[in-house]
């Protein structure tokens, strides 16, 4: 097979192979974005809920009863205030939860191979694929049996 056979074929696997890695690891990033989104709002719910029980019955009050007040209000101003513990427990949970993932990705991705592949312009192909292929072909033919 001819250099410019092969540097086309490698040109257009590596493009290709290129865009799927991206669109995976977009859509595998997009996917944790969801999960971490529902993680919080479930934790910041069952944290609401129980720190409104242990007001509540710490000020004596019947825990079987409804609370009353805005409960989502009382979760907002909760988050909005970098001193309550809610706010501090979730920004710690989240943190754990952002090292993971990046030490899960850095475990199973070699970026030292992808960039020393950008890098070298030798593996790049620079012109038209398609004229390079017609080049390569002409006066060729091939037969294909199935």
């Amino acid at each position: 097979m001819s250099d410019a056979i092969q540097s086309a074929i490698l040109a257009a696997f590596s493009a290709a192979l290129e865009r799927a890695i991206s669109q995976a690891v977009a859509t595998h990033v997009q996917d944790l974005q969801t999960r971490l989104d529902d993680l919080a709002d479930r934790t910041a719910q069952l944290e609401n809920q129980a720190e409104v029980t242990s007001n509540v019955a710490a000020a004596g009050v019947d825990t079987q009863a409804a609370p009353t007040g805005d409960i989502t209000q009382h979760i907002i101003d909760a988050l909005s205030d970098t001193e309550h513990p809610l706010f501090k427990r979730m920004s710690s949970f989240m943190d754990a939860v952002a090292e993971q993932a990046m030490d899960n990705h850095c475990e199973t991705y070699d970026h030292d191979d992808y960039d020393s592949h950008v890098n070298d312009d030798d593996k790049h192909f620079d012109g038209d694929v398609g004229e390079a292929v017609r080049e390569a072909l002409d006066g060729q033919s091939f037969t294909i049996s199935l």
